[in-house]
Formats: C-alpha cells, sequence, structure tokens
C-alpha cells in the first residue's frame, strides 16, 4: 500500500510481509502494524491517530526522513531504508533495529536485542553493551563502534576503527567479515572465524586476538597487526601475516597455526606449539622465539640480543645467527642449516 501526497488511509492493517509506504503529502492514521509488517514514512508524510505496533512489526524511515531519539520498545524494530538517516537511537531488550541499502544510522545504543546493518546500508558510531549485539551483513559498512561489557559485534561485511572494551567481542564471520583497524583493549576479544580478515589490529595489554580456521590477519609493511605489552595473538589452523609483537607481547601458533614476516621486538615473545608453523620471523634485541615441541621454525633472523629457544620435539631450519644472538636448546631438538656469525 503506497499513500503518495493527497492521499489518506484510516485504520489500515498491515499483516506479515505487507509494506505500508507513506510519501510526502500522505496521511495514515490509526495505523495497526502486524507481525512482520513494516511500515515506511518518508520525508514529508504525515502519521496520525494511534499507530499500534505487535511483536515483530517494523517501523521504518524512508527517503529523506531524518529522526533522532528513537527507542525500539515493546518487541518493535525501527528500521531505516534508501535516503533516510536515524541518529541516537536506542536498541533495548528483545527489540532490534536494521539498516537497509542506501540508509544511514549514527550514534546507535545497542543495549539488548539485535541491531543489524544490511548490505549497502551504514552504521556509525554504534554503541553496544550488555546483551546487545550488531550484525554486519554482506555488504553492510559499521565505522566507530564501540564494544564493550557483555556486547558482541558480529562482521560479514565490513568494519573499521572498532574499539573492543573489557568483556567485549568482536567476531569475523565465516563468510568473510574483514576488520580493519581494530584496537582490542585490556579484556577485550577479536575472533577471527574462517574466511574472516583482521587488518591493522592493535592488541593492547589484556587484549585477546583469536584465529581459528582459515583465519588471516593480513598486514602489510606499513600497517601491521600489533601485540602490545600483555597482549595475546592466539593463531589454531589461522595464519598471521607481518605481526609485530612488542614489549610483553605473545603470538602463540598451536595446531596448523602459521605465522609468517614476524618482528619480535624488546620483550615480544612467539611461542610456537606442536602443529604450529613459522617462517622468516626477525627476532630483534630482546625479543624471543620459542620452538616447542612439535613446532616448526624456518628462515628465522636473530639479531644480536635476540633469542632462538628450541624446546625438546622442536624443529628449526635455515635459521640466522647475527653476532651477540643467543641460541638455546633442550635436549631431543633438531637442527639444520643454521648460519652463525
Amino acid at each position: 500500500l503506497v499513500i503518495s501526497s493527497g492521499g489518506t488511509a484510516n485504520s489500515a492493517f498491515v499483516g506479515q510481509n505487507g509494506f505500508e509506504t507513506v510519501s510526502s503529502g500522505g496521511v495514515a492514521s490509526n495505523t495497526t502494524v502486524l507481525a512482520g509488517g513494516v511500515l515506511v514514512m518518508a520525508s514529508g508524510a504525515t502519521v496520525a491517530g494511534t499507530t499500534n505496533y505487535a511483536l515483530g512489526a517494523v517501523s521504518a524511515f524512508g527517503s529523506g526522513m531524518v529522526v533522532s531519539g528513537i527507542m525500539a520498545s515493546n518487541g518493535v524494530t525501527v528500521g531505516v531504508i534508501s535516503g533516510g538517516t536515524m541518529v541516537g537511537t536506542i536498541v533495548s531488550g528483545f527489540q532490534g533495529g536494521e539498516v537497509f541499502a542506501g540508509g544511514i544510522a549514527s550514534g546507535t545504543i545497542v543495549n539488548g536485542g539485535i541491531f543489524a546493518v544490511l548490505s549497502g546500508g551504514a552504521g556509525y558510531a554504534t554503541t553496544i553493551s550488555s546483551t546487545g549485539q550488531e550484525a554486519i551483513g554482506v555488504g553492510g559498512v559499521e565505522s566507530g563502534a564501540v564494544v564493550s561489557s557483555g556486547g558482541l559485534l558480529a562482521v560479514f561485511g565490513n568494519s573499521v576503527s572498532t574499539t573492543v572494551l573489557n568483556g567485549g567481542q568482536e567476531t569475523l564471520g565465516s563468510g568473510g567479515g574483514v576488520s580493519s583497524r581494530t584496537i582490542v583493549s585490556s579484556g577485550g576479544t577479536q575472533l577471527v572465524s574462517a574466511n574472516g580478515l583482521s587488518i591493522s589490529t592493535i592488541i593492547s595489554s589484556g587484549g585477546v586476538q583469536t584465529l581459528l580456521a582459515g583465519a588471516v590477519v593480513y598486514s602489510s609493511i606499513a600497517s601491521n597487526s600489533i601485540v602490545l605489552n600483555g597482549g595475546v595473538l592466539s593463531s589454531v589452523l589461522g595464519n598471521a601475516i607481518g605481526t609485530s609483537v612488542s614489549s610483553g607481547g605473545t603470538l602463540i601458533l598451536g595446531l596448523h597455526g602459521s605465522a609468517s614476516g614476524t618482528i619480535l621486538s624488546s620483550g615480544g615473545r612467539e611461542i610456537i606449539s606442536s602443529g604450529g608453523i613459522d617462517s622468516g620471523t626477525a627476532v630483534l634485541a630482546g625479543g624471543l622465539q620459542v620452538v616447542s615441541g612439535g613446532g616448526t621454525a624456518s628462515n628465522t633472523v636473530v639479531s644480536s640480543g635476540g633469542t632462538l629457544e628450541s624446546m625438546s620435539g622442536g624443529t628449526f631450519t635455515g635459521a640466522t645467527f647475527a653476532s651477540g644472538a643467543a641460541f638455546e636448546v633442550g635436549s631431543g631438538y633438531i637442527q639444520s642449516g643454521g648460519t652463525l656469525t
């Protein structure tokens, strides 16, 4: 049902999968929106009388419509479609919000329910806490989100400049979610699932980044994933490329986890446990690479003051040790092709 300029609809019922669109100059009064129904209001539309929303109904704002301070309540989902903008929406309880293609949501607060940014939609500066969740669909974008205790940001599209605080979590979905410039603070977690891609993540003290099967943490020379003091990057069946580990940070390679081009600065550690594979790590002064039983390291370059430690059952090949570098071994290690200079 489309109510154009000059048109009026009174006491309409919008059923499941039904749409009532009120265009500029149109009037809808005493509308009832049932579960699965959608009421769309464009700029210049008039919604009069009492609008009744049933559990599961959707209230959406369309082209030219800018609304602020909306609260999703009583099981109603608020949404914004192409050309519409929502500012400062609050999503709580078991309610929800949706940003459709061409829609924009800014400053949304999600402290319960699910807020979804669908393909072609954009979210800015969303705050997610308590039991709130934000899901970014394939083709959707979120920028500047803050995820605090109990909040979850699930990324199947793209997220930029997310901050994950204590008790919060960002998950990069198996469909190929991409996150760039995320900051994982103390107590926060970034989980990278299969086909997920994390770029230029900063893991602060007490923060954790975990890679699952098929996950990739990628960084160019100018933009690395950075593990800061007390931070942990754990790779199990995942691949970490170009990671920088500084003082107090730890990179752990578990079963079939791999890393290449890692830089271990003073106080930074890399632990290659059983099934882990590492290639081309640079161990700088004060850095430490540990090859545990069943782990493998190849082509490690150990600078003066750096240490490579091979435990029982660990394997390393093609390592290069500069003057002043340390090589520590345990019983049962295997070594071939090392060069001491």
